[in-house]
Formats: structure tokens, C-alpha cells, sequence
């Protein structure tokens, strides 16, 4: 299964965006950053490819937002690609 991150820079920019997400209905939890993708402050939140402009439109609000990854589990391996 594939879902989406955002990433940010900042863990309080992180929980802010997650709050807000959450009053607006998005199905999505904060999870740890996977190394792979080597950005942000070590905290993202997780949703599914299809909340992909609501999150947009919330995160890019944020200064510290930095990106969208793709995560994908490959038998028992997790890829991670900029989205």
C-alpha cells in the first residue's frame, strides 16, 4: 500500500497542520519521518494519495513545510520518493 507524507521542519509546525487537517476531516496521524527521506524535523503526517490537495492547501500555509514523499512497503522494505 502507498500513502503519502508531509514533512516539515518544524515538530510544532508539524502538529499545528495536523489539527487543522483533522478539523477539516482528513483521515491522517503524525508518524516518524522515515530516514530515507532525509528531511524535516522527524515527525510527518500520513494520508492517502486522494487528500493530496487538502493537505497541500493546509500545509503550504506553513513556513517550515518542505515536501511530499510517497511511502511504499516492498516486501518488507520501505521506498521513499519525493512526491
Amino acid at each position: 500500500m502507498t500513502y503519502l507524507i508531509a514533512t516539515f521542519r518544524s515538530r510544532s509546525a508539524t502538529t499545528s497542520a495536523y489539527n487543522r487537517l483533522i478539523e477539516r476531516g482528513v483521515n491522517c496521524a503524525i508518524t516518524s519521518t522515515p530516514q530515507a527521506a532525509n528531511v524535516g524535523c522527524g515527525l510527518s503526517i500520513k494520508f492517502l494519495p486522494q487528500d493530496k490537495n487538502i493537505v497541500a492547501a493546509t500545509a503550504k500555509s506553513y513556513s517550515s513545510f518542505s515536501g511530499f514523499f510517497a511511502v511504499t512497503e516492498i516486501n518488507g522494505r520501505t521506498v521513499v520518493v519525493r512526491a
